[in-house]
């Protein structure tokens, strides 16, 4: 049986990255791919993806 939530979830996401590509063409990192997926599966929310990628910029801003 297919999870309707989840393919609205992953059909949210492919929107947002192909809209993403509009000014070029634009690969996810793996890091974000693995977390698209955590959260399609629903191991994390959206806003935990934001937390970490916050703490991911900060760490990099940092260097």
């Amino acid at each position: 049986m297919v999870d309707s939530n989840k393919e609205q979830k992953r059909a949210s996401w492919d929107f947002a990255i192909n809209i993403n590509q509009l000014d070029g063409e634009w690969i996810p990192s793996d890091e974000y791919k693995e977390l698209i997926e955590k959260e399609i599966n629903g191991e994390i929310t959206i806003q935990e993806m934001r937390e970490i990628f916050n703490k991911n910029i900060n760490l990099k801003n940092k260097i």
